[in-house]
């Protein structure tokens, strides 16, 4: 893990300087007198800025794999730990280890998809991975953009980052982008063409209303829910104020 919250950090070393640490760090001999840290680099990192000299570990004799696989289950159990380093874990172990992403996936509690979407991710542009990286976007951000064609990919992240678009927003842009790449390689008639024209407005105009909408040839259906629902539509719509 290489990224730490320094303010929750903090919070750990005020705890550790009032109440001490007892839960003790998982270690591994690499045999030259050092160890690596196996579970428990956080605490590590928070005793120090407490001032501890000395804190409670358990030397383990584990092997190589099962230290990879042990870090990797501490890691993801964190909240926030970003996506990008979850990716690179697995991403490591996969290329050390005789393991398929079937069984990552069962190790740490996660799908199959789960897996594959985090890897996929790591084949994205480094500006969009640096902004996940930096908490600018999240991992719902990204996610609809796997799929896309590298340019198509990053034109989408430039309008999440200038639009403050939403997920759902993102998800419509990336259903037309790879609408716009099926007529490209693929003769449509002109009724599909109007299919796919409908679906992805009800989509972009479903993620900015945050409602179900329908749209036929001559109306366009807003469903909601109650007055408060409604309230909020109308103030999406700008047609009433907040």
């Amino acid at each position: 893990r290489k990224k730490f919250n320094i303010e929750e950090l903090n919070g750990l070393a005020n705890s550790i300087k009032k109440n001490g640490l007892f839960t003790p760090i998982l270690i591994k001999e690499n045999g030259e007198q050092e160890y690596y840290i196996v579970a428990g680099e956080r605490r590590v990192r928070a005793a120090k800025i407490a001032g501890l000299k000395f804190i409670p570990s358990i030397i383990s004799s584990i092997t190589d794999e099962e230290m990879q696989r042990i870090t990797l289950v501490e890691n993801i159990q964190r909240e926030d730990l970003n996506p990008i380093e979850i990716a690179k874990s697995i991403e490591s172990i996969l290329k050390t280890q005789k393991i398929k992403q079937e069984e990552i996936a069962n190790i740490i509690g996660k799908s199959r998809p789960y897996v594959s979407n985090l890897l996929g991710m790591l084949k994205l542009d480094n500006i969009i991975l640096n902004s996940v990286l930096n908490d600018e976007i999240n991992f719902g951000h990204v996610k609809p953009l796997i799929s896309l064609p590298k340019n198509e990919a990053i034109e989408i992240y430039k309008k999440i980052l200038l639009q403050n678009l939403s997920v759902r927003e993102v998800e419509g842009y990336a259903k037309f982008s790879k609408m716009i790449l099926t007529r490209k390689n693929k003769k449509l008639t002109l009724s599909e063409k109007k299919a796919q024209e409908i679906i992805y407005a009800e989509e972009l105009i479903r993620g900015k209303l945050k409602t179900k909408v329908e749209i036929s040839s001559s109306e366009i259906r807003i469903k909601y829910k109650g007055k408060e629902q409604l309230s909020r539509l109308l103030e999406r719509m700008e047609i009433i104020e907040k």
